[in-house]
């Protein structure tokens, strides 16, 4: 076919019947050579980074777009130091089959109850958080606890045997001098 007998834009090698999306299109391309030039790919983490920020915030929606997607993912697959259950797929927002309605209602049952997944995770998230905050609280003042306790503990166990030791040690003084007193006294009444 020649070009005089397609009507539509070329944009990256895709032909694009209206112009709404062949500008779409020409503008993720731009975003595309704006993003090659300021990532690192010596740094797998920041490649993960920003393909999960394109695909949470549906940065790109032209296959264009969507190739750039896939090169980024086969990049971090490739990656032997990456956990690849972090890598993210890629979701297909369009119905590939435009003759099935049923299809973007079934996608839309998808979309919800991942939406509730994550809502979920968040409570759940929040509740776990609070719980490590609880026994957080709960380890500090039992340690505050044991730290006032009178009765010998380890923490303070040594210092309870040396105080009752010495208290033993300072009523035999005591006894012993009051012995030899009366000794002293008894002597002294025999004389």
């Amino acid at each position: 076919m020649d070009d005089k007998n397609m009507q539509g834009v070329e944009v990256g090698g895709f032909l694009f019947l209206n112009g709404a999306d062949a500008n779409l299109a020409d503008k993720e391309r731009m975003q595309i050579e704006y993003l090659e030039k300021k990532l690192n790919y010596q740094n797998p983490e920041q490649i993960l980074a920003v393909l999960q920020k394109l695909i949470e915030e549906r940065t790109f929606k032209t296959p264009i777009g969507m190739i750039y997607l896939k090169k980024m993912q086969d990049f971090l697959m490739n990656k032997v130091n990456l956990d690849k259950g972090r890598i993210p797929y890629i979701p297909v927002d369009t119905p590939c089959d435009r003759t099935i309605p049923e299809k973007r209602t079934e996608l839309n049952s998808i979309r919800n109850a991942t939406q509730k997944r994550k809502e979920i995770l968040k409570s759940n998230h929040k509740i776990s958080i609070l719980l490590n905050v609880i026994l957080v609280i709960a380890l500090i003042i039992m340690f505050w606890v044991t730290l006032q306790s009178e009765t010998p503990n380890m923490i303070n166990y040594r210092i309870s045997i040396e105080n009752k030791y010495a208290a033993w040690e300072q009523e035999l003084t005591e006894r012993e001098n009051q012995v030899r007193e009366q000794e002293r006294e008894l002597g002294k009444q025999e004389q």
